[in-house]
């Protein structure tokens, strides 16, 4: 399966990294007979999206209502769901084997309208607002990651100042935007960009942080690695960097609703993905 699922910093957080949280309910989120089930976006309604593994392919997924449906963008060998807006609209990604291509997408009202960035090689859609807005990153000729926003039919490349690349992930409905720079030292450094000012995102102790998402309460979810080789999904929420952990298992959240909500995946002992909503 694809993961999907990623500095010149005006503010840098140092703050307490919190091992404790307020009580919250799982629940896990495994497509019926897949061999690993990912997830990667939830909206208000709590509607989930994500992909699945079966015989050796990827099938993205749309679960409402208790109720999953398959969803493969018509002639991709490979198709995952990333986002999800309130009016239920989908954003994603797809892999055409022909053309070794991947490319984002948007499925709105039961059509769907691939997003590529002009002459990129690849496009991959990671954020979808209640406007429509659209952010995500794509690859240059170079091999060289930008991040990009699509507002308004109107597509802007992004570049976090001295990165050698940019990976744009969340965006919430006032424009802010949630993603990871490479710096020289060739490891992912989390960041936050409202108008234009950014904000270093740091988890403490950590190596390297990614920030995945962010609500329109500017709380922002992701996960960092450590020198040890461990991993941990974390929270920034006022000021505190909240650790996300189930016994025994990895996190990797992706996005997270105005209402704390948060969706991601986890990989158990036995190295089999799931899903997971994190309802607050």
């Amino acid at each position: 399966m694809i993961s999907l699922r990623g500095i010149s910093f005006v503010i840098v957080a140092t703050l307490l990294f919190v091992y404790s949280a307020p009580a919250v309910t799982w629940q896990i989120i495994d497509y019926p007979g897949a061999d690993g089930t990912s997830v990667s976006g939830t909206n208000l309604n709590l509607d989930v999206v994500g992909a699945y593994g079966l015989g050796g392919t990827t099938h993205a997924f749309l679960l409402k209502g208790g109720v999953f449906t398959t969803i493969d963008v018509p002639g991709a060998d490979l198709t995952s769901a990333t986002s999800i807006n309130d009016a239920g609209d989908i954003a994603g990604v797809y892999f055409v084997t022909a053309e070794g291509r991947l490319h984002g997408f948007l499925l709105q009202g039961g059509s769907y309208t691939t997003i590529d960035y002009p002459g990129a090689i690849f496009t991959l859609v990671y954020g979808l607002n209640n406007l429509g807005d659209i952010s995500g990153y794509y690859v240059d000729v170079a091999a060289v990651y930008h991040g990009f926003t699509l507002v308004g039919g109107v597509f802007t490349s992004i570049d976090v100042p001295n990165a050698m690349m940019t990976e744009l992930t969340g965006i919430n409905d006032n424009g802010d935007l949630s993603g990871a720079a490479y710096l020289a030292d060739n490891l992912a450094h989390g960041f936050v960009r409202t108008h234009g000012h950014l904000q270093h995102i740091a988890v403490p102790g950590a190596t390297e942080t990614f920030a995945t998402g962010i609500n329109n309460r500017k709380q922002v979810v992701g996960y960092a690695t450590f020198q040890n080789g461990k991993q941990s999904g974390f929270l920034f929420s006022n000021g505190q960097y909240i650790r996300l952990s189930r016994p025994g298992a990895t996190i990797n959240p992706f996005d997270i609703t105005d209402n704390g909500d948060i969706s991601g995946s986890y990989i158990d002992a036995q190295q089999i993905d799931h899903g997971f909503l994190r309802i607050h």
